[in-house]
């Protein structure tokens, strides 16, 4: 095994080891592990498993549900996006910041492959009929293009701009300087909100829980789970950039100052 940073969370209790991990990034040979369980294993089992719950439905019906039919589309569009940019994933926090031990391993495994699809496997169990022109589907295209966009946008000037800040399609963007050789995008989509990219993903999934109608709180549980991940999530990071930044980060707080959501947080 190739150590990329060696040991980095060992703590001599085994148990605390072996549950969050001892290493960031290991490798057997070529292979990054933690890349491999998060994509090849996670988000192509989720795909998986919401089309296995697709076709059961055809071969029941004989033509999928229009609830279910939304919600396989709005997430496979969602896997698809993690597969083609698959690079934008060692960019994230959990890649970059946290040690891959069992509790990442089975979240991986069983959270994404089968947590995620809950919503589709709660149609197929207890359909729900959407109106083909009712307004709940407009509201939920909207919902899930528009979470979409804001989501793959943002996270693609973020990713863009850290690689090659001199490229024509971000060099026109206004930023602070920090004084540790990286800048701070104050315009953009990260003059709108500070995580834009967050507030994409929580619209996403929650136009994949709206399909399912609202006799139940079960389709909703990924939804809240998203929501108060992230939440704490970017508590978790603002802490960082104001130690990191100091006053640079203050006077992109001033600037830009809402988090999640425009006007309100």
């Amino acid at each position: 095994i190739h150590y990329n940073k060696l040991w980095i969370f060992f703590t001599g209790n085994f148990l605390q080891d072996f549950f969050q991990g001892r290493e960031i990034d290991p490798r057997i040979g070529k292979i990054d592990i933690k890349q491999f369980c998060m994509v090849r294993i996670g988000f192509i089992g989720w795909g998986l498993v919401n089309v296995s719950f697709l076709m059961t439905d055809i071969k029941r019906n004989g033509t999928p549900s229009l609830s279910l039919l939304l919600v396989v589309t709005f997430q496979l569009l969602y896997v698809l996006d993690t597969c083609i940019d698959e690079e934008s994933i060692l960019f994230t926090k959990e890649y970059t910041e946290d040690g891959i031990g069992f509790i990442m391993t089975l979240g991986e495994f069983m959270w994404i492959p089968f947590f995620s699809t809950l919503q589709a496997y709660y149609l197929l169990h207890r359909p729900f009929q959407l109106c083909y022109w009712a307004v709940p589907p407009i509201l939920l295209l909207y919902c899930e293009l528009a979470g979409f966009a804001i989501y793959y946008l943002s996270g693609e000037q973020k990713d863009g701009y850290r690689l090659n800040p001199k490229d024509p399609a971000y060099s026109h963007l206004e930023t602070i300087e920090t004084g540790t050789g990286k800048n701070l995008l104050v315009s953009g989509w990260f003059g709108w909100l500070r995580h834009p990219n967050y507030l994409g993903d929580i619209m996403m999934h929650l136009a994949w829980s709206l399909p399912c109608g609202f006799s139940s709180w079960i389709p909703y549980c990924s939804f809240v789970s998203c929501l108060n991940i992230l939440r704490k999530r970017a508590e978790e990071t603002e802490k960082e950039c104001a130690e990191k930044y100091g006053l640079a980060w203050k006077e992109y707080c001033r600037r830009v100052k809402y988090k999640l959501l425009p006007y309100v947080y």
